[in-house]
């Protein structure tokens, strides 16, 4: 019994190598949605006000870091950064310690439901946040 799939029929190969075929053209499609604007805007901040209005499209002539510093002061950056940094400390701090307190219960305490625990507690983490 082989496990070559040349030798399958041709019928049957041409639908998976199209299928393959489909998935990775609508993945190119989907990955050049997301990436197209996320490098369509960190090349236009390096532009000045004047050159995304008259090019949007063309490469900055002249890259101009300062876009950069002005947006670190007035937006406060700084102080956000520190606050995305406080939280995740903190909240990956809280779920490790509860995580490590569970994982030791479930593989030494004998308990009747520890599978079921076990299970609920695993399929949580897959799912995000706002499902739980």
């Amino acid at each position: 019994m082989s496990t070559d799939r040349t030798r399958t029929s041709g019928g049957a190969l041409v639908g998976i190598v199209g299928s393959r075929t489909l998935y990775h053209a609508v993945m190119v499609v989907l990955s050049l949605v997301y990436v197209v604007p996320l490098g369509w805007m960190v090349m236009s901040s390096f532009k000045t006000k004047r050159e995304i209005f008259d090019a949007p499209f063309a490469l900055p002539s002249d890259p101009d870091f300062g876009n950069w510093a002005k947006a670190w002061e007035r937006g406060d950056l700084g102080g956000y950064i520190l606050n995305s940094l406080f939280t995740t400390v903190t909240s990956v701090t809280i779920i490790l310690i509860a995580s490590l307190a569970a994982a030791y219960a479930f593989s030494r305490l004998r308990f009747r439901g520890v599978r079921s625990c076990s299970r609920r507690s695993c399929s949580v983490c897959c799912c995000p946040c706002s499902h739980t």
